[in-house]
């Protein structure tokens, strides 16, 4: 009998699998080379080694030289600026603002219920906001491809207590508070609250949610398909992209209607065999590690001198130095000579994700990271046991971070420095607040001196006003003004020579009106001789207004003649001026149009009280926008004694309001109001609550001084001395400022500045290529070799023993079996762990080179659509002379038949599968 046996194929595979002892390299689409330089490039740096052969030719070394050369341009990072009024932000990493173009994130009111939470901005985030941590994903395995999504929610937890009718406290939310927190207890400040109460203490819930259920076979131990199965094979051994990392799945199990999913991921993977050392590097720490002992299930390590416990697939242990290693997978061949090899990683980082009910969409279990137990951030699996398919199926997988105290962030500080267990976070993402931006803001401030307030504000021109504002006498009665003048918000007052008054342009939108304070400083009346004139003071600049009385201006009071006798013209508009009786000597009393109307109001017959008629009343309009407006709650005060005598019990009350819708987002500020009143002679105020409450917030030990902030961003500063009148002073923002609060991945860098010019300025950062990147090949196994690291191998296996292992190790007589002279190679090869190389090497050093100058000049290259998938082909004489394609398909090899005896049977081996025929 002869048996025949037939090579089916022999393919060269460019795209194929390659063994390497036991790493396993292959293409992958996720990996091209019209993506180049990534991934030995991401976010900016550079993430890979250089490697060339320990006696490479120079030519050889000057192509890497001119790939590192080109690196060095590409590891930079893109950088906006934005700048505005609202001040400057720069931004590098991956960090999302909470915000939107539509929806901006303001301050909240501490007492008040203006409030704005994340919630209000968005219910969830996903790739949009941040493209790299909550990517779109796919879990392969033997059941398939499962793609999936990353999002965070915000759950709602802030609904109003309607038994109580309390808006208190709102979490997930900006506001001026005192902090209750142990990691800064006392402090007052704008911080970023999350609060701890049942109901309202969650922070954020992660979901990755799978578009169809991930599948497994439910199996006994023996890998054998059963209903009542416990194992779920299918999931063991593969990797799944969480918050930015990749986690290998080491062990999958499920109890009827739970399941339980062990995760690893770490700094360095590699795979040893029995009695096998190596000098890993983590952190900047070497760790000597050397794998004593492969059992059936177990294995033993030795790292520092230090030996571990027994693990099994799964476990960790926690070195001396507090970090951990751990087993990945454990490998025997049970017989002489067999192989005992574990793979494993260091600086190991382990998850534990247990749900003992899939089917309520409620969690059991808490988070387990390394040895410790998360308690504040609950487990969620939902999925369905179809065991009469013998499938365990899932959906869904989450995680819900939660405060187990309030947490109170502050300027510049983290969540994760708040959190007990910031294990909770998995070192995958924060949420970080910056304080308040930094915007232009101008200064209203109640400003006392005994007996006297001053109002000082900016006017229409920018201008700093100091306005006599409200007086005592000794029987603690006020007036408006000073002691000898008034000041008139009224128009159906009368001007006194010396007295202040406000005009304001009201023809404009609210908010919008230019306010100035002027002072009626002289008139001049003569019939024979020299000038008629009449002149006014402008208290913001100090200028002289001085203008001409037009005839007839010796008429009889207003009523008798709507004649004015001058006008006053500033900030664009026109305010009359009239005598406000026979205009027939010098400094004669007048009334002033203070609204830019043109015309005066008629009496009035009271202004008290909180329902009176306050429209004679003209209000400032501060540069920035505040409107300032006053009024008595005295029902009793009449229009005639509104300059001469308010009763002290009563007082003014002054208003700082923001009028203009524009001027905010949606959150509607809360008016800033004080009453003043007087005590033994001298002013006094207090907070006026009628409208809104600010809850102005103390320091420890000195209630006398009292901060609070409004949605607009104002910032109230009350400082209440025990003898003194209080001081009111309010740094009122030009535009809104808004508190900055970012999520934020590992490695973003926020940083404030002042604000300059409106527009957007892009800049690269570039990060150095460290010394020590490249590496000869005897270097580069050393640093963890191709199962711990990105690389960028030059030169082909004849001269690199890292190329050779890419190709496969093959024998010196073949090393270069695969190449043509005048050629060359540029291809990618990826571990299944995520670590990815590229082979450039040609059949002699100057086809190398050449191959090396197209990958310095990768973007010539791309334009064109040349450099592209895992590997193309190089050509050429010289670098004038190159030319870039894909490369040829290799010719199918089909041998013969060949004849063997029964007594003699040559085997021979193919990468492909071959047939028995018997004749």
């Amino acid at each position: 009998m002869k048996l025949i046996k037939t090579v089916k194929k022999i393919m060269a595979l460019s795209t194929g699998a390659v063994m390497m002892g036991a790493t396993v390299l292959s293409a992958s689409a996720a990996t091209d080379l019209a993506n180049y330089p990534a991934p030995f490039v991401a976010d900016g740096k550079f993430d890979a080694l250089i490697v060339v052969g320990d006696n490479a030719a120079a030519a050889d070394t000057l192509g890497a030289v001119d790939i590192a050369t080109s690196l060095q341009f590409a590891a930079r990072v893109k950088k906006t600026v934005q700048s505005s009024a609202s001040g400057t932000v720069s931004v590098s990493g991956e960090a999302w603002r909470v915000g939107t173009s539509a929806k901006k994130f303001e301050m909240s009111e501490k007492g008040t219920s203006v409030n704005e939470t994340i919630r209000d901005i968005t219910t969830f985030i996903t790739d949009d906001e941040l493209p790299t941590l909550l990517a779109d994903g796919t879990h392969r395995n033997s059941k398939g491809d499962f793609d999936y999504h990353q999002y965070l929610y915000f759950d709602n937890v802030n609904s109003k207590n309607t038994a109580t009718t309390s808006y208190k406290p709102v979490s997930r939310t900006v506001a001026y508070d005192k902090s209750t927190n142990d990691a800064n207890k006392n402090e007052i400040g704008d911080f970023f609250f999350v609060d701890s109460a049942n109901g309202r203490k969650q922070i954020a819930r992660y979901a990755l949610e799978f578009t169809t259920s991930a599948e497994a076979d439910l199996t006994d131990s023996a890998g054998t398909l059963s209903s009542a199965g416990t194992y779920l094979w299918s999931f063991e051994d593969k990797t799944i992209d969480i918050l930015g990392k990749t986690w290998s799945i080491v062990k999958a199990r499920t109890s009827t209607t739970g399941v339980k999913l062990t995760l690893m991921g770490g700094a360095v993977q590699d795979t040893l065999d029995q009695d096998q050392s190596k000098t890993y590097t983590v952190g900047g720490k070497d760790y000597d590690v050397s794998l004593d002992f492969v059992g059936s299930t177990t294995a033993k390590f030795t790292v520092n001198g230090e030996l571990t416990d027994s693990m099994q697939e799964g476990d960790t242990y926690t070195l001396a130095d507090k970090s951990l290693i751990g087993v990945k997978d454990i490998s025997v061949q049970d017989f002489s000579g067999g192989v005992r090899k574990t793979e494993f990683y260091v600086g190991a980082n382990k998850i534990e994700l247990e749900d003992t009910d899939i089917t309520d969409g409620i969690s059991s279990n808490s988070l387990k990271v390394g040895t410790t137990t998360v308690d504040e951030t609950s487990v969620i699996i939902t999925g369905t046991n179809d065991s009469a398919n013998s499938l365990y199926k899932i959906d869904t997988i989450q995680l819900n971070v939660t405060a187990d105290d309030k947490i109170y962030i502050g300027a510049g500080g983290k969540l994760s420095e708040q959190l007990e267990e910031p294990q909770a976070l998995l070192d995958a993402w924060d949420i970080e607040y910056q304080g308040m931006e930094n915007v232009p803001v101008e200064t209203i401030k109640l400003n006392p001196s005994s007996d006297q307030y001053y109002l000082e504000f900016t006017d229409g021109n920018g201008d700093a006003v100091s306005l006599p504002f409200v007086w005592t006498d000794s029987s603690n009665n006020l007036k408006l003004g000073d002691d000898s003048q008034d000041t008139i918000w009224d128009e159906n007052q009368t001007i006194n020579k010396d007295d202040y008054f406000i005009v304001s342009d009201e023809s404009q939108n609210p908010g919008a009106r230019a306010s100035y304070a002027l002072q009626y400083s002289k008139a001049t009346r003569n019939d024979t001789t020299g000038s008629k004139t009449i002149k006014f003071e402008n208290l913001g600049d100090g200028s002289v207004i001085e203008k001409s009385l037009t005839a007839p201006y010796s008429q009889d009071k207003i009523g008798g003649s709507t004649s004015n006798i001058a006008t006053i013209t500033i900030g664009g508009a026109t305010f009359k001026v009239w005598a406000a009786g026979a205009a027939d000597s010098n400094d004669f009393n007048i009334q002033v149009d203070l609204d830019a109307d043109g015309t005066l109001l008629g009496s009035q017959g009271s202004l008290g009280g909180d329902g009176g008629d306050f429209s004679n009343l003209v209000n400032i309009t501060t540069k920035a926008g505040a409107q300032i407006a006053i009024w008595s709650p005295d029902p009793s005060l009449a229009n005639a004694t509104w300059n001469t005598s308010i009763q002290p019990n009563s007082g003014v009350v002054v208003s700082v309001q923001t009028v203009d819708a524009d001027d905010y987002d949606n959150k509607v500020p809360s008016a800033i109001e004080f009453n003043i009143t007087a005590a033994t002679g001298e002013v006094r105020i207090a907070e006026r609550t009628d409208v809104a409450d600010h809850e102005y917030k103390s320091p420890v030990g000195d209630s006398t001084l009292k901060y609070a902030y409004t949605t607009l961003g104002a910032f109230v500063d009350w400082q209440n001395p025990t003898n003194d009148p209080p001081t009111v002073t309010i740094d009122y923002p030009s535009v809104q400022r808004l508190p900055l609060v970012y999520i934020s991945a590992p490695g973003a860098e926020i940083s404030t500045g002042e604000a300059t010019e409106g527009g957007s300025i892009v800049y690269y950062e570039t990060s150095p290529i460290a010394v020590g990147t490249a590496k000869l090949a005897q270097e580069f196994d050393s640093a963890g070799g191709l199962a711990s690291n990105n690389a960028i191998v030059v030169g082909g296996p004849c001269a690199n023993a890292i190329a050779s292992e890419l190709m496969g190790n093959p024998s010196a007589d073949n090393c270069a079996q695969d190449f043509t002279t005048g050629k060359a190679m540029i291809k990618l090869y990826e571990n299944a762990n995520g670590k990815v190389a590229m082979l450039v090497a040609g059949m002699d050093a100057s086809d190398t080179r050449r191959a090396a100058r197209v990958v310095a000049n990768y973007e010539q290259w791309q334009d064109t659509e040349k450099l592209s998938g895992m590997e193309v082909e190089v050509t050429g004489t010289s670098f004038s002379d190159i030319s870039v394609a894909a490369p040829a398909p290799k010719p199918v090899v089909v041998e013969e038949p060949e004849e063997t005896t029964e007594e003699e049977t040559t085997e021979e081996t193919t990468e492909e599968t071959t047939e028995e025929t018997t004749e």
